[in-house]
């Protein structure tokens, strides 16, 4: 973390920062345990030369979100048909079967299908 310019402190001040429901540095400096003039050090180190890189870190982690999620929308699409062309195919699997079971006919429809 120090060659990226950031302290465990700092990235830890950075956690804390982005779950707080209370923001103030009063609270800020109670949930961490610091006392205010350390806090206020850290973040001004923060805020002068680490603003630039963390704006950039999330800029680069939107645009691979971005492209990210339209591939799962994807793959979880072909998922979904290939389980259900499986779900047929076992159910005529069964059929038959049931069929060389019994020696009576079998009939299967989509009603049937739906319902398993």
């Amino acid at each position: 973390m120090v060659s990226g310019g950031l302290s465990t402190a700092q990235l830890g001040l950075m956690a804390q920062i982005a779950v707080a429901t209370d923001d103030t540095l009063s609270a800020l400096a109670l949930r961490t345990g610091l006392d205010q003039s350390t806090l206020s050090r850290n973040l001004r180190t923060l805020e002068n030369a680490d603003l630039i890189e963390i704006a950039v870190v999330i800029a680069v982690v939107g645009v691979l979100a971005a492209i990210a999620v339209p591939n799962i929308n994807e793959w979880s699409r072909h998922q979904r048909l290939r389980g259900a062309a499986r779900d047929v195919g076992d159910l005529l699997v069964l059929a038959r079967s049931d069929a060389i079971r019994t020696g009576r006919r079998q009939i299967v429809s989509a009603r049937m299908w739906a319902s398993i």
